[in-house]
């Protein structure tokens, strides 16, 4: 789901930039545009309210796209309440608006009660229009992803507006091209476009669909090589896992079968190689197969005692190997968590008063005795950058033989889920 709060940052954040290095960015361009041209063209497809007169422009160039971009920004005259913004980008070549947002002058401490949002589909419609009016020669090569649940609506109301988010892809041979896209967003309660991003490539050389196995022949490379696996999956409410994780209901499906739950995977279409989002091939590695006869010790934890403060650190010291100039700075004992019935014992190690940076974090379940968690914080210098002593698959048995130890039981329950895309440095 889109992150509006994260979008607003981000905004905000690009609207600092371009306020305060002015200089160095007010630079007219050399595009085939003015920027005075640029500044038009964005106002006669939004409204810009007059009483918003500090604007603030300026010039990039990126130089990977090769584009010059004229940027503007308006805000409110400090102002009780007054605390609206618009950022719009125009690209300096082509005259297209690149970019526009803006946030509806709203403020919870005036009282003031939102109307009504309208529908999904009435929202649509004024996006699909919107498109149509922005770009009429490219409707025939986009298309509207459908997802419903594509939309901010506040769990209350007090926490702002009903936004509605419409995603067209490019299509090329009926074949989407996600990277090249127009997205609208929609106030539901005004029904104004208060969000639009453009980016189409022109020069752009794609390869040939024709040239791809059968849609068959992949369907059984996928079941050979990827397949799909059972799984179970807990369903969150809004607000995650927390409080009252055992009243949440457990569904059973089907996923990609890489172990890992790892789905940025693909079939190269032309070789059927299984790769990455960096184009690297991706080992398969052997299916691994569960007996589902063998089922789970199950302790009866409903009757018994909680653990000592004194047992639940003997376990800390059978578990994870302490250092010996560690001590232990504070400890906790806490109900209720999880499923509202956990009980759970944690403690912090450490060389300081505040266990930083220098720190351990232990925390053992006070009915079973489990190790539920352990991290540590180790400082980092560039000065002491240490060798690399154990590859992945020495690795791979330590965290084998470390499981074992803590739960022996657990260990033949599980199975280990490999991550195959290596991380890049």
């Amino acid at each position: 789901m889109f992150n509006h709060k994260k979008w607003v940052a981000l905004v905000t954040l690009l609207t600092f930039l371009l306020t305060f290095t002015g200089p160095a960015l007010a630079r007219e361009g050399s595009g085939a545009i003015t920027m005075e041209q640029a500044l038009e063209i964005v106002k006669k497809n939004f409204t810009i309210p007059k009483e918003m007169n500090q604007v603030s422009q300026g010039v990039s160039e990126n130089e990977q796209w090769g584009r010059k971009v004229y940027e503007f920004n308006w805000s409110y005259d400090r102002a009780p309440g007054k605390y609206m913004y618009i950022h719009a980008t125009v690209d300096a070549n082509t005259g297209d608006i690149l970019n526009f947002s803006s946030n509806k002058d709203w403020n919870p401490e005036t009282g003031k009660k939102l109307p009504k949002p309208i529908s999904r589909e009435e929202a649509k419609e004024i996006a699909v229009a919107f498109a149509r009016k922005m770009h009429p020669s490219l409707i025939p090569s986009i298309k509207l992803l459908e997802n419903p649940g594509s939309y901010y609506e506040p769990y209350y109301p007090q926490w702002g507006p009903t936004h509605y988010y419409f995603n067209f892809v490019r299509l090329v041979n009926g074949i989407p091209f996600n990277e090249n896209a127009i997205n609208i967003t929609i106030n539901g309660h005004d029904k104004k476009v208060t969000a639009y991003f453009f980016n189409w490539e022109q020069d752009i050389q794609f390869p040939d669909a024709g040239k791809a196995l059968e849609r068959t022949k992949v369907e059984e490379i996928f079941k050979e090589k990827v397949g799909l696996n059972l799984r179970y999956q807990r369903i969150y409410g809004m607000f995650g896992p927390m409080p009252n994780l055992g009243k949440k209901e457990i569904k059973l499906y089907y996923s990609p079968g890489r172990q890992n739950y790892d789905n940025n995977i693909m079939l190269e279409a032309y070789s059927g190689k299984v790769i990455d989002y960096f184009g690297k091939e991706v080992p398969v590695n052997k299916k691994v197969y569960i007996d589902l006869n063998k089922g789970p010790v199950v302790v009866d934890v409903k009757n018994k005692k909680p653990l000592s403060l004194e047992e639940a650190k003997a376990l800390v010291a059978k578990y994870v190997e302490l250092p010996s100039d560690f001590k232990l700075l504070n400890s906790n004992y806490y109900e209720g968590w999880g499923n509202g019935a956990t009980k759970v014992w944690n403690f912090n190690y450490g060389k300081g008063n505040f266990g930083y940076p220098d720190s351990l974090y232990v925390s053992i379940d006070a009915v079973t005795g489990d190790l539920l968690s352990f991290n540590t914080n180790e400082p980092w210098e560039p000065s002491n950058n240490k060798p690399v002593n154990y590859d992945k698959d020495k690795s791979r048995e330590i965290a084998l033989e470390f499981l074992k130890k803590v739960s022996p039981q657990k260990f033949e329950q599980v199975v280990l889920t490999d991550n195959t895309m290596e991380p890049e440095y």
